[in-house]
């Protein structure tokens, strides 16, 4: 009697209707089905239940792929998103076995980004910097795979960008009191979402609603903190919160290897410090005393060199 070999950890590769500069090999991905509700009705002596699916829930796909391998067109689907443009998608992801050939296939229409969150930048990371997203479809199938997946493509997709290659901008504080920052974190949206039930269809109307920004954290040099202190100052000891003169436009900006190629920019807009802190140090740290200012951002977009 044959052996039928189970499907191995291998590689995703991802479609979207439309775009055809970025997408491309996944690093993770987490599909899952659509849930139902479960509805129970009592018997007539209402001492038993009899139970039957209810109304669709709609669920999320997870997905991880290299920061270096967004391209423009994939980024301006997420630009789109963070400025809650409500931009559905369709497409598919192929699942590739060790040998590329695909297994199965799971296939998706109107899908909303529901969730996007960038590398955090250390100085001291040597780990591969991955950006992690979520997406909502109101139709999604899984199916048998057909054919396989190009192998120059699934290659070129392992040059991976390292998280300590990054420079920050921040408008209100210069760039001096930039020249020397350990870490930035929290750079992560979330969209909302709602379904809308209505005619005989059990798959409902996927709808976009609220956007909102975490709270960006950034690490510093104390040697540098000066004008971050003064920053904290004029917003939240004094009181100056006019938009036009308090709040800063910022960026983050992810580079090459050899630090002279930018490959992608992250802005910020709307950003305003409410919080700072010296950090706890460590006697045999290397990196002297630091600093962590913690800031809002109102807005994010993506520019893909």
């Amino acid at each position: 009697m044959g052996i039928t070999r189970n499907m191995s950890a291998g590689y995703y590769f991802l479609t979207l209707d439309g775009i055809t500069n970025g997408c491309g090999v996944l690093k993770s991905c987490s599909p899952e089905m659509h849930t139902a509700d479960v509805i129970k009705i009592p018997d007539a002596s209402g001492m038993l239940y009899r139970k039957t699916p209810g109304n669709l829930q709609m669920t999320k796909v997870t997905a991880t792929m290299g920061a270096e391998g967004v391209g423009k067109e994939f980024a301006q689907w997420w630009t789109d998103s963070l400025q809650a443009k409500c931009r559905y998608v369709g497409g598919k992801v192929d699942f590739g076995d060790y040998s590329l050939k695909i297994v199965q296939t799971f296939e998706f229409r109107e899908a909303l980004l529901t969730s996007l969150k960038f590398p955090d930048c250390d100085s001291a990371s040597k780990d591969a910097g991955m950006v992690e997203f979520e997406y909502t479809p109101e139709y999604c199938r899984l199916i048998k795979g057909n054919g396989s997946l190009d192998k120059g493509t699934i290659n070129a997709a392992q040059k991976q960008w390292q998280p300590s290659n990054f420079k920050l901008s921040v408008d209100k504080v210069g760039a001096d009191a930039c020249a020397k920052v350990f870490k930035v974190a929290g750079m992560k949206m979330t969209q909302k979402t709602a379904t809308d039930y209505h005619g005989p269809n059990r798959e409902g109307e996927l709808l976009g609603a609220a956007v909102d920004f975490d709270d960006v954290t950034v690490t510093i040099a104390m040697v540098n903190a000066e004008p971050w202190y003064k920053w904290h100052e004029d917003m939240v000891i004094l009181g100056k919160t006019d938009e036009s003169s308090a709040e800063s436009g910022g960026a983050v900006e992810y580079l090459s290897t050899d630090l002279q190629k930018t490959l992608m920019t992250v802005n910020f807009h709307g950003m305003g410090i409410f919080k700072i802190a010296q950090d706890k140090q460590d006697k045999d740290s290397k990196k002297g005393m630091t600093v962590t200012a913690t800031c809002y951002i109102q807005g994010m977009d993506i520019v893909k060199a």
